[in-house]
């Protein structure tokens, strides 16, 4: 008689956002999010999402109620738009 025993060795990204501080990175520029993800994200102390426009960046706050946020830092980028989802996230 043989028994197929089942495990996950993986951990959920839930679970795991859960037990890491959340970084939302904010930028235009998709290789720098990339890059800032990675390197964070490598060190294995945090969960980081990227967003590279506005609109997304406000829905993934509200989702994942992120530790910190890095907002877009440019001049080109418009104040309003850092101003509101720093606002949203209060």
């Amino acid at each position: 008689m043989s028994r197929t025993i089942e495990v996950d060795f993986y951990r959920k990204p839930a679970e795991e956002a859960k037990e890491k501080p959340r970084i939302l990175i904010i930028d235009d520029n998709p290789d720098f999010t990339y890059s800032a993800k990675f390197g964070l994200e490598r060190t294995g102390r945090y969960s980081v999402w990227e967003e590279n426009e506005p609109v997304g960046a406000h829905q993934t706050a509200q989702r994942v109620k992120p530790d910190l946020i890095r907002p877009h830092s440019r001049k080109n980028c418009p104040a309003r738009e850092r101003v509101n989802v720093m606002r949203e996230r209060r």
